[in-house]
């Protein structure tokens, strides 16, 4: 374990052994597989995980603020896994540190959470996660696996009225 010099310590003193090991380790945040922000390279959109939101859990389940982001958090990292070897997840997941988008949306209630998985299935062919709570049986969650941001899929959420998830206090 190496620690800062204090200031009695004098270059001299360091092992210059130790300095080569730690020299030889990998970096800490491995690079990227595949460079980052392609998609403006290549005049292609981003690739976004969304999240939406069930409006009517916190209110109906008494979820505070940071139990609906945990949900949240609990279906995109679910999608992330059951999706791992797709090739927009697999790039989505080689960005940069501070490079993956999330969209978080909102919809009424658990019925417009189950039928808009459905129709991202049969209409776009776009896999995605319901989370569902325990104990409470509740599906509080919808996950996308990282996918392309597309008119396509624009227009499908709005007329499945997903709306821009407000802020926290949406959840309250």
């Amino acid at each position: 374990i190496l620690s800062p010099m204090s200031s009695a310590q004098d270059e001299d003193d360091v092992d210059e052994s130790v300095v080569s090991q730690v020299s030889e380790l990998p970096p800490v945040h491995p690079q990227p597989l595949s460079p980052p922000h392609t998609e403006l390279a290549t005049n292609q959109e981003p690739i976004v995980q969304y999240a939406v939101m069930q409006k009517s859990v916190a209110k109906d389940q008494q979820f505070n603020v940071g139990a609906c982001m945990a949900q949240a958090a609990h279906a995109c990292v679910s999608a992330v896994w059951a999706f791992r070897d797709h090739p927009e997840t697999v790039a989505y997941c080689n960005h940069v540190e501070g490079d993956m988008r999330k969209v978080v949306l909102e919809v009424k209630d658990e019925n417009a959470l189950v039928s808009l998985a459905q129709k991202l299935k049969d209409k776009l062919g776009l896999e995605s996660v319901l989370w569902r709570e325990q104990p409470e049986n509740v599906v509080t969650c919808l996950a996308t696996r990282p996918t392309r941001r597309t008119a396509e899929l624009k227009k499908l959420l709005s007329r499945a009225k997903c709306r821009m998830a407000d802020s926290a206090v949406a959840f309250t």
